[in-house]
């Protein structure tokens, strides 16, 4: 199963992509190039499709707003604190504080910032530096929600057994243990006078302790037997709220009595509250229809005000800045995002890729570049020389996860995650023609160099297409896993995957004739080059490749570098030989 997904992470793009011209030479000393965003490239890049600017490598499940609203702390899968200029969404320095973190707080000076990790640690960094201060915690539980109290000196955590832990900060010395029972995905929230912390139960309550002597101030009850999974003071901490799994519910944490409910839509979920600071607006974080969004209600009453939608996934935390004007979050999709409050639009729109890249694939001229992301299933086409994004189709309703163009370079041929094939305008976008469908689905694998014939992968195995007709005119079955699809000359053929106890292994293989052209190692970070050599050397000419230039593949920067030639100053992907071609779903 790990080999599985080490094709997929190891051979996609990822948050952005890289155009690389061969390095200069190694006297030369060229003024670094920036992108749009005036953000520098890595060495040797011409252009950056996309940005860097709020954009994670991995999941974002905590986030944080220093006490002037100038900085943005995020954590998540990855383990890795980043933080960004809220202003510009300009990343700022980010270290690895764990193997994943699971929460992070900040201390109200916003100086120090706590992580909360996998490996049953509790971590204290300087935000200016990254530095690390001091670690907590005995190891023996995991810890999955932080606190501040009000004055920073306390730190509050959760642990996976249900109990609450107290540090001092400047000793790191655990001074008391509070009871609960065992829950794990559940914050915790001081109020802002630090006097209370607030811990939801499974068992559908809420306790309110008096920190100063760990002893239960209030007990308040919900209608279901779940955990909140998120909680939010008002900035008076008069008021708090919860989730239940229907509605956001808000109490009077004086008199304990519930002052108002928020209830959901049926096919809406939501994660992460936050109370803005005059208590007048309340915004949540979740999924509704399967697409990321953030609500944004009025209090008292919970009219709904709008929902800001961008995210393309869960959305896990959110924060009001101090003044309220503005919304950050952050989720699933590997983005944070700002929200303007009075304008309900969002603050820093950007564009490019939202997550991992499934396909790119150069028009027959090079001055445009078609790609497919994870997160929104979008396809995208880019001017090269300026690095702008043309246009923009799909999203979730039609899912694109492959491009090819067809060799006129004024069509594209684009797959759907519901097994749909596409024929669209390059131009516009329209579509041009019927779709072409059959029972199970089909993923366009590679045109013919002719344009004549396409290959498509199905459940069943490889099919070719007639396009003027319309029809499938060959089936070919395979019972291994089928990866991306390539054309030799007049051949067909398709890279399978092998998974064999400990080892995998991808092997190339002629449809029409079955027989094994090469077989490689599955972990080989030449994989991509290796399969391209192979299929070059099938043409006759293959022995003047080394002039023609080569397809290569690098990470670089803050995602992966795309090889590129240089010949004659243009910028696209050789085909390896001249009449090798493919644009499957792993890549171009």
């Amino acid at each position: 199963m790990s080999h599985a997904v080490s094709w997929s992470r190891s051979h996609r793009l990822i948050l952005g992509v890289v155009v690389i011209l061969n390095a200069a030479p190694a006297h030369a000393q060229p003024t670094p190039r920036t992108d749009l965003y005036g953000d520098e490239l890595p060495p040797g890049a011409v252009a950056r499709l996309g940005t860097v600017r709020f954009r994670l490598a991995q999941s974002a499940w905590a986030l944080a707003l220093t006490p002037d609203d100038k900085l943005v702390v995020t954590g998540g899968y990855d383990g890795v604190l980043s933080v960004w200029d809220r202003a510009t969404g300009r990343p700022l320095r980010r270290w690895r504080a764990h193997d994943r973190v699971h929460d992070i707080a900040l201390s109200p000076d916003g100086k120090t910032a706590a992580a909360a990790g996998v490996d049953k640690k509790v971590s204290l960094w300087d935000v200016a530096t990254g530095k690390s201060l001091r670690q907590l915690g005995d190891e023996a539980k995991e810890i999955f929600a932080l606190a501040f109290s009000a004055d920073g000196a306390t730190l509050y955590g959760r642990g996976e057994d249900g109990s609450v832990r107290v540090w001092r900060v400047g000793t790191g010395e655990e001074v008391a243990r509070w009871r609960g029972n065992a829950t794990r995905f559940a914050r915790i929230a001081c109020s802002p006078d630090g006097k209370t912390l607030a811990v939801g139960y499974i068992g559908g309550y809420v306790l309110l302790w008096d920190t100063a002597t760990g002893r239960e101030r209030r007990r308040l009850r919900l209608t279901d037997f779940r955990v909140s999974t998120d909680l939010s003071f008002s900035g008076d901490g008069r008021l708090l709220a919860t989730l239940s799994p229907d509605a956001v519910v808000v109490w009077n944490t004086d008199t304990g009595e519930e002052e108002g409910r928020i209830p959901f839509e049926k096919d809406a979920g939501v994660f992460s509250l936050a109370f803005a600071a005059d208590g007048k607006h309340l915004a949540g974080g979740g999924v509704e229809s399967n697409e990321g969004v953030v609500w944004l209600w009025d209090w008292p009453g919970g009219r709904l005000i709008h929902t800001f939608r961008g995210h393309s996934v869960m959305v896990w935390a959110l924060r009001f800045t101090s003044d309220g004007k503005q919304i950050v979050s952050s989720g699933n999709d590997h983005k944070v995002r700002l929200w303007d409050v009075a304008a309900l639009r969002e603050a820093l729109p950007t564009r490019g890729p939202l997550g991992a890249v499934r396909t790119l694939a150069f028009a027959p001229d090079g001055r445009t570049l078609a790609m497919t992301d994870d997160a929104r299933l979008t396809l995208r086409l880019w001017d090269v020389a300026t690095s702008a994004e043309r246009f923009a189709v799909g999203g979730p309703r039609r899912g694109f996860v492959s491009a090819a163009f067809t060799p006129d370079g004024r069509g594209l041929v684009a797959g759907t995650s519901n097994g749909t094939v596409f024929f669209l305008d390059a131009e516009t976008g329209d579509d041009r023609r019927r779709p072409l469908t059959r029972p199970g689905g089909v993923v366009p694998a590679a045109l013919s160099p002719d344009g004549t014939t396409l290959v498509t992968l199905g459940k069943d195995g490889v099919g070719e297409w007639n396009l003027a007709a319309g029809k499938e005119t060959r089936s070919t079955p395979l019972t291994d896993r089928v990866v991306e699809g390539l054309w030799a000359r007049d051949r067909p053929l398709v890279v399978l995957q092998q998974a064999r106890g400990d080892s995998a292994t991808v092997s190339l293989r002629d449809v029409r004739s079955g027989r094994q052209l090469g077989q490689f190692d599955a972990t080989d970070p030449a994989l991509k080059t290796k399969i391209i050599d192979a299929c070059a050397a099938l043409t006759p000419d293959h022995r003047r490749r080394p002039r023609a230039g080569a397809c290569r593949e690098s990470v670089a920067g803050s995602g992966a570098a795309l090889g590129s030639t240089a010949g004659k100053g243009r910028r696209h992907l050789r085909d390896g030989g001249g009449e090798a071609s493919g644009a499957g779903a792993g890549g171009a």
